[in-house]
């Protein structure tokens, strides 16, 4: 079934004010507005209303495949995991207590409809985070969702999105949105997009978000259009929403659950269809440079050197503390309650003195995440770009909460090497600023050897070394937060070794799909041809990590794996070869597929 949207919509009219509120605020909490009895008590919908609301929340079933596997799985007692990203509203602000949010309600219904022993299978992540856009919860991703999957998965299995009503002039200009949806599609999961609603019917980006959901032909939800008919009727704000018009009260939380459910249902009586997802990466963007979006990685002061060789080097200057304030979560985060946002920041304090915060890193997109706050100890910073300023910050914004902000400073269609660089702006050397966290999207392979970006002071050059990695030294300030990466000069001129440095390496493989054979044997089939390639060669372990792999080379677009065990799950990706003087140079891995032997 699959519902096009006819009614019409509010978007921008109303979206200002409604976003700058709730940006400009501290997300509501147990001090908000009561909800008067009479006034709750002059909306109570039947059984029929409620079902009518419930049925209109579907917009679209999308394409059932990757949903109904889950359901299976799930009925067959394997781990599965469903997540929920969105702002305050997914975070469950006003939802008392804090399990009654959405997320959490929605989860535990399907853990108990679905699931093995109550739902002990089905595992839940809540990464809602107040008043923040889908700007920032692509930079925080890989922490927040994947790094909070249980042992042996790495990716959720469905992923929930819910960024609309937050999205009102964001950086990215809707490509993180699509950034996150890429990411999920192309490592597995099945994407929902839920559409949140502010008082009086406003749903501010839901109308610029439906078409990025057509486009991927996925499961859509609409609060919008499931209180249509009845938002304006007396009593339903007060019944529906905790006081603020925005944050649903536990009523609210528990419709929004129920509508989850409805799409569930929906989707487990289809007839299952086949996955029109299998290549993300030659799939056309609906956005137009959400390429540069679509595998956000992070970093922060506990970033450690040499943990991704993308990130060339990270000097903390005058950027070498921590900053205590930076908003808490409203939910238990990895067992541990208020834990902080972003609590591994830097923050120039009155007495760092000047130096700059650097950061190099072979990429095509850097994403500056800072704070705002409503203290005039905070201040402005310059931001540079390889020497050239780029823009003006400033951490102080009358009404600021210690929230984030995302200013993006560099897309580009093809990776080098760039240095990020902050220094207090003139008269603000006293101020503080903290920079929450680094967002980039890392170039593929080795990068290149180049001299980092001079600092826009002057300063010697340094010639590059003939080596293509660069030696990684440490920086000998001992600053806090601080690694240098320098070039290692040779003892002596060495030649040039052209048969390493010009070969090409072939593409990136997608796997089509894994298919069981009678007597515990697994075919793959891949996607399409790589240009260019030889061959391939497949890895298939029983652990996501891919510890313990074992490998095979092969040639065509088909493979048949043998002597695998019945009823385990193994993970299986593939890499293409190219042969240059009779060795084998291989590609970047594909994305992981997993299947359980059931033959």
């Amino acid at each position: 079934m699959k519902k096009k949207y006819a009614k019409k919509i509010l978007c921008h009219g109303l979206a200002l004010a409604m976003v700058c509120s709730l940006f400009g605020a501290a997300p509501v909490g147990a001090g908000a507005t009561e909800v008067r009895a009479a006034d709750a008590a002059a909306f109570s919908p039947t059984t029929e209303i409620r079902d009518k609301m419930v049925q209109s929340s579907l917009y679209s079933t999308g394409n059932n495949a990757r949903i109904k596997k889950v359901i299976e799985r799930a009925r067959a007692g394997e781990t599965v995991s469903l997540a929920y990203i969105g702002g305050s509203i997914t975070e469950g602000a006003l939802a008392s207590p804090n399990s009654n949010c959405y997320a959490e309600t929605s989860a535990t219904a399907f853990g108990k409809k679905y699931g093995t022993d109550g739902g002990s299978n089905v595992h839940f992540i809540n990464a809602g985070m107040s008043g923040t856009p889908s700007d920032i919860g692509v930079i925080r991703y890989e922490r927040d969702v994947i790094g909070r999957l249980p042992e042996g998965q790495d990716y959720p299995d469905i992923l929930f999105i819910e960024f609309a009503v937050n999205d009102f002039n964001r950086a990215t200009g809707g490509g993180a949105y699509e950034g996150l949806i890429r990411r999920a599609l192309k490592s597995g999961s099945a994407v929902v997009l839920i559409f949140s609603v502010f008082h009086n019917k406003n749903i501010v980006c839901e109308p610029e978000y439906r078409p990025y959901g057509a486009h991927y032909d996925l499961p859509m939800v609409s609060m919008g259009d499931a209180i249509n008919d009845y938002y304006q009727q007396a009593g339903f704000e007060a019944w529906y929403y905790g006081g603020d018009g925005m944050h649903p009260n536990n009523d609210g939380h528990k419709l929004m659950a129920d509508c989850v459910m409805n799409l569930f249902d929906k989707l487990d009586a289809e007839d299952p269809e086949e996955d029109n997802i299998t290549d993300v990466d030659s799939m056309a963007t609906y956005y137009k440079n959400t390429g540069n979006y679509d595998d956000i990685r992070m970093i922060d002061q506990m970033y450690k050197e040499g943990s991704d060789q993308a990130v060339l080097s990270v000097e903390a200057g005058g950027f070498n503390q921590k900053d205590g304030a930076t908003g808490n979560f409203q939910y238990v985060y990895n067992g541990k309650s208020n834990a902080a946002w972003f609590p591994d920041n830097w923050m120039h304090s009155s007495g760092s003195g000047n130096d700059s915060f650097k950061v190099s890193l072979y990429c095509r997109t850097i994403m500056l995440l800072y704070k705002i706050s409503g203290s005039t100890q905070f201040g402005k910073a310059d931001v540079y770009i390889d020497g050239k300023k780029k823009t003006t910050l400033n951490c102080y914004e009358s009404g600021g909460w210690n929230c984030g902000k995302v200013s993006l400073v560099l897309t580009e269609q093809t990776a080098a090497v760039h240095t990020l660089e902050l220094k207090m702006a003139e008269g603000n050397e006293s101020k503080k600023f903290t920079v929450l966290a680094v967002g980039y999207k890392a170039g593929e392979g080795v990068p290149p050897a180049v001299t980092p970006s001079p600092s826009p002071s002057p300063s010697p050059s340094v010639t590059p070394s003939a080596s293509p990695v660069p030696a990684v030294t440490p920086s000998p300030t001992g600053q806090q937060g601080s690694v240098t990466n320098s070039p290692k000069p040779p003892a002596s001129p060495q030649p040039t070794v052209a048969a390493e440095t010009t070969v090409k390496k072939p593409g990136k493989p997608a796997i089509k799909k894994l298919k069981n054979q009678k007597k515990n044997k697994v075919v793959l089939t891949l996607s399409k041809k790589v240009s260019g390639a030889a061959g391939y060669q497949v890895a298939y372990a029983k652990k996501a990590s891919m510890k313990g792999q074992k490998k095979k080379s092969f040639k065509g677009l088909r493979v048949t794996v043998k002597g695998l065990k019945k009823k385990k799950t193994y993970y299986f990706r593939v890499r293409a070869y190219v042969k240059k003087d009779g060795k084998k140079v291989y590609g970047n891995w594909s994305q992981k597929k997993r299947i359980k032997v059931k033959k």
